[in-house]
């Protein structure tokens, strides 16, 4: 029983829902709470945000449901970092477009089925985004609140056939302002690392260059130690191996990659390589590649990301 708050004499705790409820003291573990009497004196009930950072580490988050002022007690709570989160839709020249549900090549088959991603239009500048109106165009997002900084990534390639310069022509690259059920965000691609991890430019299994956002975010930093976040998907060994699995049918049924759509589909990142572009993700979860920024052939694809403007 995880223990929320004890204040004038009462023992709250959390619920499966996140919600406080009264207990019984001898239902409440008190051990390694900390005292904030002095930080948090007079609230009401809302979300409190300590700064404490010493004792109680930076950015965790507290939540207390009391009335009164005399907060006395409270216990450390992990903060929930990670969701996976429904919003929005793709748009073509103001026509609301179909989530791609088998996302992968469509020159590939898994479990008996070549991959729908649409090829991209003639018009990048015709693509926007707007309200969802149906299952059939909602996308899915990982949504990640990582420090001051809020990130929603796509779960999918939703254009395919689609070139680096296409995309940084429309500014979907490094930013294009968009406004999405009432929040500004700016729309563009992770970031894949510059070159691979040793430091060379050639198509590398062992990922990109540290630090990027699709080492720390798709693969949640599960191959150089404990995964940044406990709740997002973190890949198996099997996921990343030193050979080629495009083409895998085991590896394309396993949660991460269902959970991320990796596999026979490279994403454009922003980073420059030379002369070329880097993409990440087909061949492994980690695979790092680099593409000229002209080429628009079947496997590279549009992964959009969506970074909250704080207002």
């Amino acid at each position: 029983m995880k223990h929320l708050i004890k204040s004038n004499g009462q023992y709250f705790t959390l619920d499966e829902h996140g919600n406080p409820q009264e207990a019984a003291l001898n239902q409440i573990q008190e051990k390694g709470m900390d005292d904030i009497g002095i930080l948090a004196r007079r609230t009401d009930t809302r979300l409190v945000v300590m700064s404490h950072e010493g004792q109680l580490g930076r950015g965790h988050k507290y939540r207390a449901l009391v009335n009164q002022r005399d907060l006395t007690k409270v216990r450390q709570l992990p903060v929930i970092n990670y969701e996976y989160v429904k919003l929005g839709a793709l748009y073509y020249d103001g026509v609301e477009l179909a989530r791609p549900t088998r996302p992968w090549r469509n020159n590939e088959a898994f479990d008996g089925e070549y991959g729908n991603i649409p090829a991209r239009h003639g018009d990048m500048s015709k693509y926007s985004f707007g309200p969802a109106t149906s299952e059939e165009t909602v996308l899915y997002w990982h949504k990640f609140i990582d420090q001051n900084k809020t990130l929603l990534i796509c779960d999918r390639n939703i254009v395919r056939s689609i070139s680096w310069n296409h995309l940084d022509g429309a500014g979907f690259i490094f930013g294009k302002e968009i406004k999405l059920d009432g929040q500004r965000y700016k729309c563009r691609v992770l970031t894949g690392g510059a070159a691979h991890r040793s430091g060379g430019t050639g198509e590398s299994f062992e990922g990109g260059r540290l630090p990027n956002e699709w080492d720390r975010y798709v693969m949640n930093g599960a191959d150089v130690g404990e995964p940044h976040f406990a709740y997002a998907p973190i890949p198996v060994p099997e996921d990343y191996p030193g050979t080629n699995i495009f083409n895998d049918q085991t590896a394309w049924a396993r949660a991460h990659n269902q959970a991320w759509n990796w596999i026979s589909m490279g994403s454009w990142c922003q980073e420059t390589s030379g002369s070329l572009r880097v993409t990440r993700g087909s061949g492994s979860a980690r695979y790092w590649n680099a593409g000229s920024p002209g080429n628009a052939s079947t496997p590279f694809g549009w992964r959009p990301v969506l970074e909250l403007i704080q207002s």
